[in-house]
């Protein structure tokens, strides 16, 4: 049989244990989130880049980027992206980068994270 005072001691314990495993799992479901839509925006960018490398022109990368991206509209860093010159050397490479901020799904961490892709292809494929 249990003492009086023990009555409490095992739901106290459990309150305690199912609240780490909580945040444990939102943790590990919003870490695979963010690490999925760096993929997905790394994608996006190599797809821009290729549009970039065959002669197409900014407007018509970002394009593709937010095709190639679903989960919303991506921003073009234009510092850090470069399309092809005119007469491309062999050893040149056009680059896109991209930008997307986002903010956590479960509400329970409220700060906004910018992630980058980026993606390069040699000119001229």
């Amino acid at each position: 049989m249990r003492a009086q005072g023990d009555r409490g001691a095992a739901v106290v314990e459990f309150a305690l244990i199912f609240l780490l495993l909580f945040s444990m799992f939102i943790a590990v479901l919003e870490g695979g989130r963010l690490f999925f839509l760096q993929a997905s925006l790394g994608s996006a960018a190599r797809d821009a880049a290729r549009v970039l490398a065959i002669g197409g022109d900014q407007a018509e990368a970002l394009a593709r980027a937010n095709d190639a991206f679903p989960f919303g509209s991506v921003a073009w860093d234009s510092a850090n992206s470069a399309a092809c010159p005119p007469p491309p050397a062999p050893d040149q490479s056009a680059t896109a980068s991209l930008t997307y901020s986002t903010g956590m799904i479960t509400g329970f961490w409220p700060t906004t994270f910018t992630l980058r892709g980026t993606g390069a292809m040699r000119c001229n494929g």
